[in-house]
Formats: C-alpha cells, sequence, structure tokens
C-alpha cells in the first residue's frame, strides 16, 4: 500500500451519531453506493463468524458489484486467522507481481498460493449459503428498502411496499453471490480436497456469463471429473469459460471437461492452460 491509495470507509464516512441522517431513502443515493462508483476494487473485511454474510447492508454492497460493478472492480476479503492477517484476492498482489516478472514465470503464483493456503477456507464457505433475504439490519426500515431495490421497485415504493422474499431477482442475486465467492474459493479448495463444494455452488449460478477456474497447482487433481455435465448443467450462459491447470503434474485425463462443453450451447471462448501438466499427452486430449 503506497502513500497515494485510499480507503473509504464507510464507519469513518458517516456520522455516525446522526446516523439516520446520513442514510438516504434511496439505497442507490446513499455514500456506500456512491463511494462504489468510485473505487477500483472492494475490500470485504470478514470476522471469525463471517457476520458480513448475514448484515443487510453488507449484502446490499456485495450485490451491487454483481449487479452494477462486476467488471469495474475487483472484490478481495481479508480477515484475521491465529493472529495473523489472511488475504484472498484477484491476481497477484504488487509484491508477487514483481516476483513474477523478475524471476521464473510462475514464481509469482507460487508466492500466492502459499499466501492463500493459511486462508480460512470454512470461513469463506459460509458465503455459500449467504441469504439477502434473511440478512438483518439494525434498522428493519434500512433492510426493507434494500431488498426493494434489489427487486428494482420504484424508490417512491421503497418505504412503504414489503419486498418480495421470493422474487426472481432475490434468487439470482443469491445464486451470484453465494457463485462469486465460490470462485474466489475454488483455488484454496482445491487444495484442500473440497473442490466439488465450490463448484457445485457454482453450477447453480445460472445468469453467469463468464467463469474462471484457477485451478493451477492442485496436486491431486488428476482428471477433470469435478466439471461433469452434473456441475456445469445450470450454467447455460456460460460465454467465457477459463480454466488454468498449469503446473497440475497428476493431471492425467480431461474427458470430464471436453464432455461437459457440449452443454454450453453460449459458450463462445475457451481458454485452458494446461503448462507443466506432465502426466498430459496429445493423444489424451480430445475437446
Amino acid at each position: 500500500m503506497c502513500r497515494r491509495d485510499s480507503y473509504w470507509v464507510c464507519a469513518y464516512a458517516n456520522n455516525q451519531h446522526k446516523i439516520s441522517q446520513e442514510i438516504d431513502p434511496d439505497p442507490l443515493k446513499t455514500s456506500f453506493f456512491l463511494a462504489m462508483q468510485l473505487c477500483e476494487g472492494v475490500l470485504l473485511v470478514l470476522d471469525s463468524l463471517g457476520t458480513p454474510f448475514t448484515r443487510a447492508w453488507c449484502c446490499f454492497e456485495e450485490a451491487m458489484v454483481i449487479k452494477h460493478f462486476k467488471d469495474l472492480v475487483t472484490l478481495d476479503v481479508v480477515t484475521v486467522h491465529n493472529g495473523r492477517p489472511e488475504l484472498l484476492c484477484q491476481g497477484l498482489t504488487a509484491s508477487e507481481l514483481v516476483a513474477e516478472k523478475e524471476r521464473s514465470p510462475g514464481y509469482g503464483y507460487t508466492l500466492k498460493w502459499r499466501r492463500e493456503a493459511t486462508f480460512p477456507l470454512a470461513l469463506l464457505e459460509l458465503a455459500y449459503q449467504l441469504d439477502v433475504t434473511t440478512a438483518s439490519a439494525s434498522v428493519p426500515l434500512d433492510r426493507q428498502r434494500i431488498l426493494n431495490c434489489i427487486n428494482d421497485v420504484p424508490v417512491e415504493l421503497h418505504s412503504s411496499v414489503q419486498p418480495d422474499l421470493e422474487s426472481q431477482k432475490c434468487t439470482q442475486v443469491n445464486a451470484s453471490l453465494r457463485g462469486l465467492f465460490a470462485e474466489a474459493a475454488v483455488g484454496i479448495a482445491g487444495r484442500q480436497g473440497r473442490l466439488s463444494d465450490a463448484l457445485q455452488v457454482l453450477g447453480q449460478d445460472e445468469g453467469r456469463t463468464r467463469l474462471v477456474l484457477d485451478l493451477r497447482q492442485i496436486q491431486a487433481l488428476v482428471d477433470t471429473s469435478c466439471l461433469s455435465k452434473d456441475t456445469l448443467r445450470g450454467l447455460c450462459r456460460l460465454e467465457l469459460l477459463t480454466v488454468d491447470f498449469k503446473f497440475c503434474r497428476g493431471l492425467a485425463n480431461v474427458q470430464g471437461l471436453a464432455d461437459s462443453l457440449s452443454m454450453l450451447e453460449a459458450l463462445t471462448v475457451l481458454q485452458l492452460g494446461l503448462a507443466w501438466c506432465t502426466a498430459l499427452t496429445l493423444s489424451l486430449i480430445h475437446i
């Protein structure tokens, strides 16, 4: 972090002694949303209970990343585990980027894998059950307005209409948010033997059009049965699929993934990373 970096923190940006005056009735006009329009990334700070997955305002910010800013901002996750800070981020940190450029190719990613190896996966897996409709708020009216905003109810009705908790939009946001965190978790989940759980959650994100699976250096991965038709069946709108298997030296068969591709009728771009998959031969690749 350099001196020019800026972080917006709602606890400091809003007057906590006059909070009702700080919050606009329209969630899209609150400081929360306005700040996100100006930022390059969102940093989610998790406590040991995963509280942000159950709080309405936190879910609102996470949902806005999905609905409005998914291709514009990054979403990184940080927590403290066993007295140490743990970071799960998209891409490489600044020091890892330097290592990737100045050392041998892949060295920066090796540092990333080592850093993320101690991230508490069980904490991130709490997001697999995230539900915006059951999230709580200190002010019940805030929760009502947030859910109506997610449901695209006209702003003038936010305070008077009870939110539809079974709406398709809430269902889509739930699936997208669960998928967002599952996508972030696949690497460490694979290295800890829990990849199938993350992929099952991703397979339910039916509105997803892009999917990036970073499966690099998962030595226990010997085939792609985890990417079977049953797993990917719900991703019928997927247009871009990137699967990086680099350094999966035990990977000997990708037929499971090949068999699944026929279901992805909207798919136009497929990117596979197979470098240093030394157990694979061209005769085993039929995609």
